[in-house]
């Protein structure tokens, strides 16, 4: 597909980003006005059916050392010990993975809607002998079953930005209520929104979602002086166009 994509992008450039722009117009009104986050859900759901090659690329190539580094430094800065994590849409646990050797001592879960995922990691976790990491299969929903300050940390790495204005707000409200001491989000964010945006919640771009994450927990009692935005930039990497990937820093 990939090597379809790039011929087609190539040779028809204009049709292509005519087709492209005709694409994301569809796919918005579905997302936004028919769906809802029940179309991502499904495609993340059965994404390694067919395809589970690509779930040791994951595990072996899938971890952005500029994301990792953000999370080991949103551990390292708190300014209360981090001895548990929760890595919202984990995928195989290539970032917890990642940081276990650092932090022996915390104990580290991921959740993660695709089995495939959930039951690759695990075969790997079990492979190195890993006791410090626990795997979940469940939706971002699942997340209301999970006991009050469970965690002292959790995080997302590019998850929210699938999830639509029908869950958004109850997900934000639940990442609340399981964190003890921090929530940290790497996701594509926005310092101010149009009043066209509905409910001040976000815009749907190039098929994800843009959010004022600061507003959004500001409006659920997070004082401001504890929301702290930065921007990421990364010369490889951007999420789309709009270049507007941040980490966002919630202190509970």
């Amino acid at each position: 597909m990939k090597k379809i994509k790039a011929f087609l992008r190539s040779k028809y450039s204009k049709q292509y980003k005519l087709l492209q722009k005709i694409f994301y117009i569809l796919y918005a009104f579905v997302e936004t006005r028919v769906l809802g986050t029940s179309i991502y859900e499904y495609i993340w759901r059965t994404r390694h059916i067919f395809k589970s090659t690509q779930l040791e690329k994951q595990w072996s190539e899938g971890v952005r050392q500029e994301f990792r580094n953000l999370i080991r430094e949103g551990i390292l800065s708190c300014p209360l010990p981090i001895e548990s994590i929760l890595d919202v849409g984990c995928g195989t646990g290539q970032y917890l993975f990642s940081l276990h050797s650092e932090f022996p001592l915390i104990k580290m879960y991921g959740i993660d809607i695709n089995k495939q995922s959930i039951a690759f990691g695990r075969k790997k976790l079990r492979e190195e002998s890993i006791k410090n990491i626990m795997l979940i299969n469940g939706s971002l929903d699942e997340l209301k079953k999970i006991p009050a300050e469970a965690y002292d940390m959790v995080f997302t790495i590019m998850v929210l930005l699938y999830t639509g204005n029908d869950k958004i707000i109850n997900i934000a409200k639940e990442m609340l209520r399981i964190s003890k001491k921090r929530i940290l989000l790497i996701e594509p964010h926005v310092s101010s929104l149009g009043e066209s945006t509905a409910n001040n919640l976000g815009f749907f771009h190039q098929g994800q979602w843009v959010r004022n994450y600061s507003y959004i927990f500001e409006s659920l009692g997070v004082p401001k002086k504890n929301i702290i935005c930065s921007q990421i930039s990364l010369p490889s990497w951007s999420s789309s166009d709009l270049k507007s990937d941040y980490l966002i820093q919630i202190d509970l």
